[in-house]
């Protein structure tokens, strides 16, 4: 009995380390995304008249808008593809440098509701 609970006692002490050092990464992560989104939501502007491709690097269309959330944080970018608006996530959206990246297909896309604009 005393065995097992230096052995259980010894894993937990080896085990600690590594969940802080998990969750110091996913904090570091998390600051790292909400900078990203404070910079977007900051310079929205650079980003409207931006063409936007798909995963295959296809020009898909051009970003017409952002949509920022009571919070501040960007909700979605509103991209006309095709001349219809679409409202895409944000979670589906990639920026690398100048390069917005809409991960999603033409078919996706397509199936995106037309975003008619913010009703009063």
């Amino acid at each position: 009995m005393k065995h097992s609970a230096f052995v259980l006692a010894a894993g937990l002490a080896l085990a600690l380390p590594l969940v802080a050092v998990a969750q110091e990464q996913a904090q570091h992560e998390q600051q790292q995304g909400q900078a990203a989104q404070a910079q977007l939501s900051a310079d929205a502007h650079h980003v409207i008249d931006k063409q936007a491709v798909n995963t295959q690097g296809k020009e898909v269309g051009k970003v017409k808008d952002v949509l920022i959330g009571q919070d501040g944080r960007v909700q979605a970018l509103v991209v006309d593809v095709k001349g219809k608006n679409r409202a895409v996530p944000w979670n589906d959206v990639s920026m690398k440098a100048d390069q917005l990246t809409l991960n999603m297909n033409d078919q996706q896309l397509s199936q995106l509701p037309e975003y008619r604009g913010e009703k009063d």
